[in-house]
């Protein structure tokens, strides 16, 4: 599962956030310095989905409404890039 927020007002340059749920013990979140589909600045590695979401609230006040939901991607295409 992948999901991303774009900030309406950037935080410490950050202006995009994607949470991507790698598997069962893995889940991504990416920093963006951009709204744009671009690699991203930075991440983070949490072992379970609601920590990586309370993160993203408590850092970049995104509530469950702001997320919008794209595809895995596809064997071989990074995990950060929206449109490979």
């Amino acid at each position: 599962m992948r999901k991303y927020a774009i900030l309406n007002n950037p935080i410490n340059k950050i202006e995009k956030v994607m949470v991507y749920t790698f598997n069962d013990d893995e889940v991504y979140v990416f920093l963006y310095n951009t709204k744009y589909d671009n690699p991203s600045i930075g991440d983070y590695l949490f072992e379970e989905i609601d920590d990586a979401e309370q993160f993203c609230n408590n850092e970049f006040g995104i509530n469950e409404g702001d997320w919008l939901y794209i595809d895995d991607p596809v064997e071989g295409e990074q995990h950060d890039i929206i449109n490979n």
